[in-house]
């Protein structure tokens, strides 16, 4: 079927160039004298390639009617339309064979066409009319197709219309589809192996979605490649790496509470061990003493060389921040602030060597500070303290 329509449609354009040919060997003939030929004139070249496309597009449209009316046809229908066609081809050309027997001889006037010297933009009368004729003809040809092809087509509209009508599920409305049970009416003529192909609508989620992507890509070009009013990625994470160190090094020369037991130093300066001493004073007196002599059964003396759990800094700063609760020392960290800590540390370091009255006996392990050389004789401490008697030349870090 598709072979037979093929090589109807090619012989429709080859007798159809072919009648038209004529013309052209008629206005050369006629222009002998001159030396032109037909195929020179440009409104005859413009309305020859108007009269192709319109073959072109009738071809066209009456393959779509072929396949839409493909299954309401007998094979008795299928010869009596190539009949037709014929016949229409027949008609086709018989406009052409009529201005041709009407064309006049020399110094003749014919009674459809006016006698010279009327002039078609450079085409005689003849040629002109015959062009005119055949447009007109493939454009009556190609209106009647169209008819024909939306009537084929309305059922199947309707039936849409009314399977539409019917209160769709969401799903259904998300998607656009028809249900199930009347995929009758929108399956198409393709046929893949016994699968049929539905023509539903793309879903309309899909659909403005894509819109949107069109919208939101065209405004993303001219704001960043066009105006270039916006940062593209690159730049805004340079601009942003040189905004955080600027807010980290501002930060840092404000927020002292950054000190931890790794970072902390001892402040020797007479205005924060004053701050160190009234935070002693307020918060270890109850268990260390008024001048960090200690208390028996409470907290060990601060102003030996002797410490249960490290002397350095660093140590007595975790002590401070974490406590002993098995020894009944409190975790201070909720009620003091990283910077009073600190403080509080460097007046306890501070206050080493004072020899209060009323001294609590050593506790612990001698610690000796970086650069100090000691003879001690430990032999007075209590038995839970390890006991010392040592010459000390070596150094032992904070």
């Amino acid at each position: 079927m598709r072979s037979r329509t093929g090589k109807l449609s090619i012989g429709i354009i080859a007798l159809a160039l072919l009648s038209v040919l004529p013309l052209g060997a008629q206005a050369q003939a006629g222009n002998a004298t001159s030396g032109d030929s037909v195929f020179s004139n440009a409104m005859f070249n413009v309305m020859l390639a108007f009269i192709v496309l319109l073959l072109l597009v009738i071809i066209a449209m009456a393959e779509m009617v072929k396949a839409g009316s493909a299954k309401k046809r007998s094979e008795n229908q299928k010869k009596n339309q190539n009949e037709r066609t014929t016949g229409l081809l027949l008609l086709f050309l018989l406009p052409a064979a009529m201005l041709h027997a009407q064309t006049p001889a020399a110094g003749e006037t014919s009674v459809f066409i006016p006698a010279p010297p009327f002039d078609y933009w450079g085409m005689s009368p003849t040629v002109f009319f015959v062009m005119a004729g055949i447009i007109l003809f493939e454009l009556l040809i190609a209106t009647m197709l169209f008819r024909s092809g939306m009537l084929l087509i309305k059922p199947d509209v309707q039936k849409i219309k009314v399977a539409k009508q019917k209160q769709p599920s969401l799903l259904e409305k998300l998607n656009d589809s028809v249900a199930v049970e009347q995929e009758s009416a929108i399956m198409m003529d393709h046929d893949y192996d016994g699968i049929r192909e539905l023509d539903n609508n793309l879903p309309p989620w899909w659909k403005y979605g894509f819109y949107l992507s069109i919208v939101v890509s065209v405004i993303y070009l001219f704001h960043y490649h066009v105006f270039h009013t916006g940062k593209l990625s690159g730049e805004e994470y340079s601009q942003e790496m040189k905004d955080g160190a600027i807010s980290i090094a501002e930060y840092q020369k404000s927020a002292v509470n950054l000190v931890d037991e790794n970072t902390v130093k001892y402040l020797s300066d007479p205005a924060s061990l004053n701050e160190g001493s009234v935070i002693y004073k307020q918060n270890c007196v109850a268990c260390h003493g008024e001048s960090g002599e200690g208390k028996d059964g409470l907290g060990p003396n601060f102003t030996d060389d002797y410490w249960l759990h490290g002397g350095s800094i660093n140590s007595v700063f975790r002590s401070v921040k974490y406590g002993w609760t098995d020894k009944g020392m409190k975790s201070w960290q909720q009620d003091l602030k990283p910077s009073e800590i600190q403080l509080v540390v460097s007046f306890i370091k501070s206050i080493r060597g004072t020899n209060p009255p009323n001294a609590k006996e050593k506790q612990g392990e001698l610690y000796i500070e970086e650069g100090e050389k000691v003879s001690v004789d430990s032999t007075k401490t209590k038995p839970d303290s390890v006991q010392h008697s040592v010459t000390i030349d070596s150094v032992k870090n904070k």
